[in-house]
């Protein structure tokens, strides 16, 4: 499994934070949040969530977007848009 996000940009004992960015073509790699976690979009564009239970959905996002999930949820997003995505993912540790 791939890790949440591209590179650990803060972390202490109660959250850890993600730089993600994912190229045009490119997927995040099927991955599973061990924490709640919430996403900030800095770059948005159009992704395809693969879900482990088979399911596809397909979300555009835009910069500014606010996004929240839940420990446990394992998914893998492509970017089948034409610019990159980028957002800072924050997993929260403690609850």
């Amino acid at each position: 499994m791939a890790d949440v996000g591209t590179k650990v940009i803060f972390e202490d004992d109660e959250v850890k934070v993600w730089n993600l960015i994912i190229d045009p073509g490119e997927a995040s790699g099927m991955h599973t949040h061990g924490h709640n976690y919430f996403y900030y979009v800095v770059e948005g564009t159009t992704l395809e969530i693969h879900r482990d239970d088979g399911t596809i959905d397909t979300v555009t996002m835009q910069p500014g977007d606010v996004v929240g999930g839940k420990e446990g949820s394992t998914h893998d997003a492509k970017n089948i848009g034409d610019t990159r995505f980028r957002n800072v993912l924050v997993e929260v540790k403690s609850s």
